[in-house]
């Protein structure tokens, strides 16, 4: 069970320690970065540690301007390289003949390969030489001898990436996908407000009657709806602040983050795991009581069964032996185990090896001989 409880656990970490894509790079990072503007195209190069390539920002923004990452457009090279530093095994065999007998002090202890040292593991005997008598009086040996060796390899350690960021201006309203998408929500009140506006006054009618002349309100129409906004007093500022976290590239129809899809993924994982193991100690354990000496059994824990062609065996522990007081036990035998054993016979194999056959039935007793 503490196997169980130890894999649990992995899973949990795995779950929530997921990384997501496009994270926000470290202040460090963002120290070493070198920028360029040429027109409406932005370049940059930044350094990244190895195996933090998601650090690199999917946009920005400058001001009122937004740019927008190409992703064709990167570009990685190796910046740094470190040392790492490791240890091997070595084996060196050698065969030892003429030997008079078989006594292990004839053979070297150690031996060399290269610069390393290696100590001696095992050494095998062959007779190739008896007397008159058929008595063996020559041997050959074969040893094997193995040491650890000290390795260093150089790795990348720091890369360099180089990619182009395409601007748009968030004034033109509408000249990006991604402005749009960040001004629908207020050019949906302001058109809202404006439809109110277009109604047809009430004392129409009676100006149509007195022969005056009717006077139409006028109405011009925005060239676009941030003339709108202005247009009926709403303070819409030029410069809108994106919220990288809050903003999806994809547009309104992304609507799910990579680490709220990760984190539903290992909560599924863990419900997996959970109803397999709930199902694995329900249909393949079984209770196990021991007798105490004030009368009655104690529950000491689960004993494990085994389905085998025409039976089923429990294997007792010595951990539960170890929890009895008195070395006399009951198993309680599900229903449905009952009914799916065809022979309706229950081996109990001991840890010393002995097996003891009890009919299957509700309640299996036994006992351990001294």
């Amino acid at each position: 069970m503490k196997k169980i409880f130890i894999l649990l656990g992995i899973c949990i970490m795995l779950s929530f320690g997921m990384t997501v894509y496009g994270a926000e790079p470290t202040e460090a990072l963002k120290k070493e970065e070198k920028r360029e503007v040429n027109g409406d195209t932005l370049t940059k190069t930044m350094i990244l540690p190895a195996g933090k390539m998601t650090l690199i920002p999917r946009y920005e923004t400058d001001g009122n301007i937004l740019y927008i990452l190409d992703e064709d457009s990167i570009q990685i090279k190796t910046a740094d390289t470190a040392l790492a530093e490791g240890t091997k095994v070595v084996t060196v065999t050698r065969t030892i003949t003429g030997l008079p007998d078989n006594d292990l002090m004839r053979i070297p202890m150690t031996e060399m390969q290269g610069k390393t040292r290696c100590d001696l593991l095992y050494a095998t005997y062959k007779v190739t030489g008896t007397d008159e008598y058929k008595v063996p009086n020559e041997y050959e040996a074969f040893c094997c001898y193995a040491g650890l060796e000290k390795y260093s390899i150089d790795y990348d350690s720091d890369w360099e990436a180089t990619m182009t960021y395409t601007g748009y201006s968030m004034d033109s309203g509408g000249s990006s996908g991604v402005t749009e998408y960040l001004y629908e929500q207020e050019i949906v009140s302001v058109q809202t407000e404006r439809q109110k506006e277009k109604s047809v006054p009430a004392d129409r009618d009676s100006q149509e009657e007195t022969g005056e002349p009717e006077v139409m309100e006028e109405i011009e129409e925005p060239e676009d709806e941030l003339a709108i906004a202005e247009k009926e007093g709403e303070n819409s500022p030029k410069t809108v602040t994106i919220e990288e976290e809050e903003t999806p590239l994809a547009g309104p129809e992304k609507s799910s983050s990579p680490a709220s899809a990760g984190i539903l993924m290992g909560v599924i994982l863990l419900l997996g795991i959970l109803v397999f193991i709930l199902a694995y100690v329900c249909f393949y354990t079984a209770p196990i009581y021991a007798a105490i000496y004030s009368g009655g059994y104690k529950r000491l824990g689960r004993i494990w069964l085994r389905r085998r062609k025409d039976h089923y065996e429990a294997i007792l522990s010595e951990y539960l032996i170890e929890k009895a007081e008195i070395d006399r036990y009951k198993i309680k035998i599900s229903r449905y185990i009952q009914n799916r054993s065809g022979a309706s016979i229950l081996d109990i194999r001991c840890p010393d090896g002995t097996i003891m056959t009890r009919k299957l039935a509700e309640e299996v007793l036994f006992a351990l001989e001294d």
